[in-house]
């Protein structure tokens, strides 16, 4: 942790895959994929010497190796005392207090994406090869939260072709109260290789590679987040809640 000047002040150890993160109020709120302890997300404040596990991981984490391993970012959001979280092999939005302790969870609709196979666990099984893995479902990447209160999503239907990843990006929103959603608006983006995403305010950057022969071009760009009246919003299960 460093502040005012850059003074150094500690270093916290971790153990597992770190994904995204937040600072609020002195503590760090990470995605944090620990099959050891089977938690998904964790946090530390400026006096821990490590993070604490939070959140148990999906069941579907903990029948396949293959999974865990592949889909194995974590997207966290702390908004007040609420926690926001998304495993990037899970079509689920999950909603925890900040002992993470369970109170909501959304599923965003498939229209366009591949999503996730209700079987993805028996589809993810020995023997498969890994490019075939590899493209067997949809994967969250990015998780933000809108001025307006709605959720933002970003997924990416990958293949691979021996070291060369081509991603088609979809973005998808959820309205504040979870009721509706806008689902699978491609995103207009190099498919080469896996572009990286940021959310400030309501606009959306994107750092996209464009490959021609052995040379990459890399661009930054920047997209306005904008409700258009052609949308069309479909309305969520809510019997799950």
């Amino acid at each position: 942790f460093r502040i005012g000047h850059g003074a150094y002040l500690r270093a916290v150890s971790y153990s597992g895959v770190l994904g995204s993160g937040v600072a609020d109020a002195g503590t760090m709120w990470v995605g944090l994929l620990n099959m050891s302890n089977r938690t998904g997300a964790g946090h530390a404040s400026i006096a821990a010497d490590s993070f604490a596990g939070l959140l148990a991981v999906p069941a579907e984490y903990l029948a396949s190796e293959p999974l865990a391993g592949i889909d194995d970012q974590v997207n966290v959001i702390k908004w007040k005392d609420t926690l926001i979280v998304g495993y990037s092999g899970s079509n689920t939005i999950l909603f925890a207090d900040t002992s993470g302790q369970l109170l909501d969870s959304i599923s965003i609709p498939v229209v366009r994406r591949r999503g996730v196979p209700p079987d993805i666990v028996q589809r993810l099984a020995p023997g498969v090869p890994f490019p075939e893995m590899f493209a067997m479902n949809s994967a969250l990447f990015k998780l933000a939260r809108l001025s307006d209160g709605a959720l933002l999503a970003v997924h990416y239907d990958q293949t691979i072709d021996g070291r060369r990843i081509r991603s088609k990006a979809y973005l998808s929103l959820v309205s504040a109260d979870r009721r509706r959603a806008c689902v699978d608006v491609p995103l207009a983006v190099s498919e080469d290789a896996q572009p990286r995403v940021a959310v400030a305010g309501d606009s959306l950057y994107v750092l996209e590679q464009h490959v021609m022969g052995d040379s990459a071009t890399a661009t930054v760009r920047s997209f306005r987040i904008a409700i258009e009246p052609k949308c069309s919003w479909v309305q969520l299960d809510r019997s799950h809640s």
